[in-house]
């Protein structure tokens, strides 16, 4: 409460009080207070993805849809808005679809994006040419928790699945 009293428009507090009522049962009171925050601050794109986790893990799986419709709207360019429609909607999405936010999430070139997931969802979609694209481009970034080499690994497989894929 001081941290939020002291600073309000830092979105952190707000959501480790939510975080706090939803542990105590309040679920709706935790919701409440980040949907006001949100209205307070439309501008700020970090309670979305806040939002969207607290409903996740609170089941409400039709509300935290809403929450990432309206976020992928507001703030279409967001790595991690993409990421999530790409990895929770992707079943959903268009081919055409599926690949515009893969190209967009490799081009933005963002270091927290799971470009495995992003190469793994174009790959079960069987979209073999792009998911090998996907492989390689993936595959020459610098990966900053790969202490054992498994991202490359892994890069590597994906990308000789995608090549198999092709014939």
């Amino acid at each position: 409460r001081q941290f939020i009293s002291r600073w309000p428009d830092r979105v952190e507090g707000v959501e480790k009080m939510a975080t706090l009522q939803g542990l105590r049962g309040e679920e709706k009171d935790a919701i409440d207070l980040m949907e006001r925050f949100r209205a307070g601050h439309p501008d700020a794109v970090s309670i979305y993805s806040g939002l969207w986790r607290l409903l996740n893990r609170l089941d409400y799986q039709s509300k935290a849809d809403e929450v990432l419709h309206q976020w992928r709207e507001r703030f279409p360019e967001d790595p991690t808005g993409m990421e999530l429609e790409l990895s929770q909607r992707g079943d959903d999405l268009s081919t055409d679809e599926v690949k515009s936010l893969s190209a967009g999430l490799l081009a933005l070139r963002a270091p927290d994006t799971n470009y495995y997931s992003v190469c793994e969802t174009l790959l079960e979609r069987k979209l073999f040419a792009e998911a090998a694209e996907c492989y390689q481009q993936a595959g020459s970034t610098e990966y900053e928790a790969d202490t054992e080499g498994w991202f490359r690994i892994e890069m590597q497989a994906g990308l000789l699945r995608a090549l198999i894929g092709l014939r």
